[in-house]
């Protein structure tokens, strides 16, 4: 059997009937039309000449292997943001020949983006960018993660396809279960350290709005056991680092201050994910709650402020 060259119809499809040639013709067309044009789009991404690029295709034959991997996908891709991701990778790889740690990553990515569409990419940005929460998982552990149903309320459209596109995700390891097995049997979706570094190369295309300068703050009080102290726990959801947080705490009924020690809270910086925990006077929790606490912090989008309502403690 012949190869099949893209232009040319071999005879074992002419000799299929009249639509074959047709639909091969019409495939190969567009497929012709991306490949020729992605090039372009390698070579705007990188601003280098096309000499300085054939030099390290031709001394690099890993990074050659890469960007002939996504030139092909992205030849057969009908989404122009998929091509402009591919040919983002193979612009990254170019430009970074010397870093071997850099060159395995991008790899991964070009596999990852290879399997995935543009709504996969879509839930991944929405799973990357956590809310402060109203459900089931409001003031615990997992508040910013998110469950089927969150991501069903947050993209409606797309309700009957969160459950394969979520698997998919989790299979490219992209996504992680937070819950583990710690928390009943929910599922709260995360975006894995890998799908992070997805996330940063999306950052160079506006279109996908995956943008990581904002941070959310949220509040929870917490019991880890019926004799301990409770405690006010802060965490950052992320997706950015917030600095600078500052509380307005309230007061006990006596007039003292809710934290065991009367410290001087100062304002202190959280990386995303990261938490800081504040031990409380025991009868403060019982008495009072629901408490209204102002709290502030900077990002990198600028100054924010949220006003958040500290119930019971979990334990």
């Amino acid at each position: 059997m012949d190869a099949i060259q893209w232009g040319n119809v071999p005879e074992w499809i002419a000799i299929g009937g009249s639509l074959g040639p047709v639909l091969f013709r019409a495939v190969q067309k567009t497929r012709i039309k991306h490949a020729q044009a992605w090039p372009a789009i390698v070579e705007e991404l990188s601003d280098l000449s096309p000499e300085a690029i054939q030099h390290v295709l031709e001394t690099n034959p890993r990074i050659a292997e890469l960007v002939g991997r996504a030139w092909a996908t992205a030849t057969e891709s009908a989404a122009e943001e998929s091509r402009r991701l591919l040919a983002r990778v193979a612009t990254e790889a170019i430009k970074n020949p010397d870093n071997t740690d850099r060159i395995d990553e991008l790899v991964f990515l070009q596999r990852s983006l290879s399997v995935l569409e543009p709504p996969h990419v879509r839930l991944l940005v929405l799973i990357g960018h956590p809310r402060l929460g109203t459900g089931q998982l409001a003031q615990t552990h997992l508040e910013g993660y998110f469950m089927a149903e969150d991501l069903v309320g947050a993209w409606p459209q797309a309700g009957d396809f969160i459950l394969p596109m979520t698997a998919l995700l989790a299979r490219e390891g992209l996504i992680e279960n937070r819950a583990g097995a710690t928390y009943g049997n929910i599922t709260a979706w995360g975006v894995s350290a890998f799908g992070r570094r997805l996330l940063a190369l999306l950052s160079g295309e506006p279109s996908w709005d995956a943008a990581n300068s904002a941070a959310e703050v949220a509040m929870r009080l917490e019991r880890t056991g019926p004799v301990s102290y409770p405690e006010l726990v802060v965490r950052n959801l992320g997706p950015a680092t917030a600095s600078q947080i500052r509380m307005v705490l309230p007061v006990r009924s006596d007039g003292g201050p809710i934290l065991v020690g009367d410290i001087d809270l100062e304002p202190f910086d959280l990386g995303p994910e990261q938490e800081k925990r504040f031990a409380l006077y025991p009868f403060t929790v019982g008495d009072h709650p629901p408490y209204a606490v102002p709290v502030r912090w900077r990002d990198e989008s600028g100054e924010r402020e949220s006003h958040q309502t500290l119930t019971q403690p979990s334990e």
